[in-house]
């Protein structure tokens, strides 16, 4: 290595590491791990939309600069230019400071948050050899055409490249496809390939924790690029964008950005992280001078140029400053968002661990324990639904709702009033009094017999008046019942059996079919009695014969119906009920208690325990997601 190239290499160490400088009062440690945290928790939730990490996600069109610029940042050509389209895939390049004179680039993947690497080169610094960056490029290619495929298309699944280096800036990045206009079908390129970039930009801009890297040659009218079109779609007010003007010494003599560089320009231009004019090298220069060269190039061209020199830029020009820039923000976004991402995680855990509670755990293999498989989620199944129904405190309250059902009912009882008039006619009173005199001259009839004419009458069947709102009783606790089932069969995870769980259901509908049946001629039961035999020795009804005043014949008669009838309906909204409870849920509980075992054959064991295609994977992932998100947590809690 010449002296000038250790000059300029010492010089880049000075300055790509100003982070860690007294001004800025960072501990380089703790930001180092920082740093890694971050990107770790993003390959952990790179695909997951539920916890978002900061980020920086770099975007910008097919000639904006975008890999020129990154070589600049590592200090070495590693990452391949051109205008064509360069990157199919995002790269999410990670840039690792070190303490050893060991330069080297690692292609991998992260397991469960551990770094595995798949491929490691060696590389000269500053100017590594053309051999090495074909062997990368190379190895670029050869991701993504098992990522993408063989033709020029997209996907979103990033490649993972570690860069180590003593000279290089503590970052990560996911530098996405370059944007297009027009799509190159001669070339490969699916006609849709500009709508693909696009979605694919969409979907690592939208999370509000990412900061968008926006990359574009430097112009007057930086309304017009394709970059800042769709990055305002995302961040419409520029809160989270970092705007890197390239190519800034193309443009013409009489022209600059330094409207930009101050952040004079329409509100609607404006960028809270401000924007950053960069001098690439040319392609003359790319063959002349390695990329720690091209940095003392660009450091010349904005010394000496005659507006860019001046102090009031010097923190918003150059790959210097931007690093700088890179760092804080980044760190001090990771930094910030590290409280709510750790409540994010363990909330993700809890409801991780509620879902696979529902699953269940994996069926077991040998036969006995099959059985005992079987057995243990019927006995949780009965003992909950007991519990349920019994006891005080659930949230599941369907033994509060089979009470609020039965007080509906006994009032529905009262609210019958067979005897008004317009139930029962005046008319049809004075009938019933007429008949009861038979052939004897006309005089006031017994009470008693004309009452017993009246409710025996097999036309108006008066008592059994009161057997389809107990019908309808049975059938409404009988729904409740039913959907505790299924309440109960989801939230135990018997769901993810589907034939064990239509068994249980079959069985628990059957027994209660049957149990319908019988309660309900228990009811007809109870009514018949009340209808075959008139007991007119209630103390209230006695006492209504002595209240009658003066009343006319059939008021008299309407006054003791509706006395007595009211008697009886005391009765069976006692005795009904009674029934219903004894029948629908205590039969009910013995029943399942033994039926249910019933299901469980030698035959059918295998039948019963068949999952859903996909419980299994779910089961899976879950188990995964739970590795992934106790170690983002114990990562975390390390370093706070």
């Amino acid at each position: 290595m010449s002296k000038i190239t250790d000059a300029l290499v010492q010089s880049y160490n000075s300055v790509s590491n100003l982070w860690n400088n007294d001004k800025i009062n960072l501990n380089l440690i703790e930001n180092k791990e920082i740093l890694e945290i971050g990107n770790i928790l993003n390959s952990l939730f790179i695909t997951k939309d539920s916890i978002e990490i900061p980020r920086l996600v770099v975007v910008g069109s097919q000639s904006s600069g975008k890999s020129s610029l990154l070589n600049s940042i590592i200090g070495m050509d590693i990452l391949p230019t051109g205008t064509d389209m360069v990157t199919r895939v995002p790269l999410q390049l990670e840039l690792i400071q070190t303490n050893s004179n060991c330069n080297k680039a690692q292609f991998g993947v992260y397991l469960n948050g551990v770094w595995n690497t798949s491929d490691e080169l060696v590389l000269s610094y500053p100017t590594i050899s053309m051999n090495e960056k074909e062997t990368i490029l190379d190895k670029i290619n050869s991701i993504t055409i098992k990522t993408a495929g063989n033709d020029m298309n997209i996907s979103s699944k990033p490649i993972f490249l570690r860069i180590y280096s003593p000279s290089i800036p503590n970052l990560s990045f996911i530098d996405l496809p370059g944007l297009t206009m027009v799509a190159c079908t001669d070339r490969g390129q699916p006609v849709n390939i500009k709508e693909k970039i696009r979605e694919i930009v969409g979907e690592y801009i939208s999370p509000k924790k990412t900061i968008i890297l926006a990359v574009m040659p430097a112009r007057t009218d930086i309304e017009a690029d394709i970059a800042l079109d769709i990055i305002k779609e995302y961040d419409p007010r520029g809160e989270r964008t970092i705007g890197i003007l390239t190519k800034v010494d193309l443009m013409n003599e009489d022209t600059d950005i330094t409207n930009l560089l101050e952040n004079r320009v329409s509100k609607d231009l404006q960028l809270k992280y401000k924007y950053f004019a960069i001098k690439n090298r040319s392609k003359t220069e790319m063959s002349k001078y390695n990329a720690i060269e091209g940095l003392e190039l660009e450091k010349e061209y904005f010394k000496a140029h005659k507006i860019y020199s001046q102090a009031k830029y010097q923190k918003n020009i150059g790959i210097a400053s931007l690093c700088n820039s890179l760092s804080s923000v980044l760190i001090h976004s990771i930094k910030t968002a590290l409280p709510k991402i750790i409540k994010e995680i363990e909330e993700k855990l809890v409801i991780n661990n509620e879902l696979l509670l529902k699953l269940g755990t994996s069926i077991p293999t040998a036969k006995e324990d099959k059985y005992s498989f079987v057995h243990d989620r019927i006995t949780k199944f009965h003992i909950k639904f007991t519990d349920v129904l019994k006891n005080k405190g659930n949230i599941i309250n369907t033994g509060r709702t089979i009470k609020d059902i039965l007080i509906k009912y006994r009032k529905s009882l009262y609210h019958l009033e067979p005897f008004t008039n317009i139930n029962t006619s005046e008319q049809y009173i004075l009938e019933a009094i007429r008949n009861s005199e038979g052939n004897h001259m006309s005089s006031e009839s017994p009470p008693i017999e004309v009452l017993e004419r009246v409710i025996n009458d097999k036309n108006k069947r008066y008592i059994y008046k009161m057997y389809d709102p107990s019908k309808k009783c049975v059938l409404f606790i009988i729904g409740e019942l039913i959907s505790l089932c299924s309440i109960l069969i989801d939230d135990l995870g018997i769901i993810t059996l589907p034939n064990l769980s239509d068994s249980i259901k079959n069985r628990v509908v059957t027994i209660l079919y049957d149990l319908n049946s019988i309660t309900l001629k228990q009811i007809e039961l109870q009514l018949d009695y009340q209808q075959n035999y008139i007991w007119t020795d209630d103390i209230e009804f006695k006492n209504s014969l002595n209240t009658t005043g003066k009343k006319t014949q059939v008021e008299i008669m309407r006054h003791l119906l509706e006395k007595y009838y009211y008697s009886v309906v005391g009765i069976v909204s006692d005795t009904v009920p009674k029934c219903i409870i004894f029948y629908i849920v205590e039969t009910f509980l013995e029943k399942i208690s033994t039926d249910l075992y019933k299901l469980i054959k030698e035959d059918s064991i295998d039948m019963l325990l068949k999952e859903f295609d996909n419980i299994a994977e779910e089961r899976v992932n879950l188990h995964k997601s739970n590795v992934d998100l106790t170690k983002a947590l114990t990562l975390i809690k390390s370093i706070f």
